[in-house]
């Protein structure tokens, strides 16, 4: 049965994007072809989540049809049969997530996957992860949780496609965080560590992307037992950056108020140290 040995568990707007896009160039790491799995994190039974997962893999099925050669090939075939298979009834099952690791490029290489909102999920989950992934690695990326939280309120201004944005919009979007808190490592790093162990866990500061990526980089590789690559291209160069929507003093208040509690957990935990390198 094929299983990730590691997984990369957050944290959302913490640089996951630019992460996948450098480990899919370790010729010894294989990645999935659709980035986030969202198994553990989601549910059969949340309707609106399971089509919005599902409806992810048909669309790189249809990706992968427009790529079609001239002449079709067995990499081509191979794919597409590995692609549908995805796209299937047990969707979700745990015999649909242990398929997508069966790619034939996967085997005698390092496999994992990328989902940031692993991090903030509930104990229960946490625990089936640990407990399915008894062998696998867990990896965070920890920014700070201010601004974690103003990069991901306006990444929820840029996708309402508002012209204009006023108090009652503003006031939603903070709505909408609450309803699907993020970054709230106070609660879901000891979870992950009661699941899993610290010996499993590798906690890295946000900093080091920005500053030091290579660095990051070989951390990752020498934790999860990968060659070192030493050859990415553009690793210094940002994935997923928001845009410098003007947020109100009012938000950003109300944001300090929420974060709190996560930055006090990060500075006793960690720190003071580690939580400067979070910034």
């Amino acid at each position: 049965m094929g299983l990730p040995n590691f997984l990369c568990i957050g944290a959302q707007k913490a640089g996951t994007t630019w992460l996948h896009h450098m480990l899919k160039q370790h010729p010894d790491i294989w990645l999935p072809p659709v980035k986030e799995i969202h198994f553990f994190d989601r549910s059969i039974d949340n309707k609106k989540s399971f089509s919005e997962n599902f409806n992810r893999y048909k669309r790189a099925i249809q990706k992968h049809k427009k790529a079609k050669p001239e002449v079709e090939n067995d990499e081509y075939v191979y794919e597409l049969n590995y692609l549908t298979s995805l796209a299937s009834d047990d969707f979700l099952k745990d015999s649909w997530y242990s398929r997508i690791f069966d790619h034939r490029t996967a085997f005698e290489r390092i496999s994992g996957e990328i989902t940031p909102a692993y991090l903030d999920m509930e104990k229960p989950r946490v625990e089936k992860a640990a407990k399915m992934l008894k062998d696998a690695k867990f990896i965070a990326i920890i920014r700070d949780p201010l601004a974690r939280a103003v990069s991901q309120i306006r990444m929820t201004a840029e996708r309402s496609k508002l012209t204009t944005i006023d108090e009652t919009s503003w006031r939603r979007f903070l709505h909408h965080m609450r309803q699907g808190p993020r970054g709230l490592y106070h609660r879901s790093i000891p979870n992950w560590k009661n699941a899993a162990g610290t010996d499993r866990l590798l906690f890295l500061p946000f900093a080091m992307l920005k500053n030091e990526p290579e660095t990051l980089l070989t951390t990752i590789e020498d934790f999860i037992g990968a060659p070192r690559f030493g050859n990415y291209v553009a690793a210094e160069e940002g994935v997923n950056v928001s845009q410098k929507i003007e947020i109100p003093d009012w938000v950003t208040d109300k944001l300090v108020q929420q974060t709190a509690p996560a930055k006090e957990f990060l500075i006793s935990e960690f720190g003071r140290d580690f939580f400067e390198q979070t910034r």
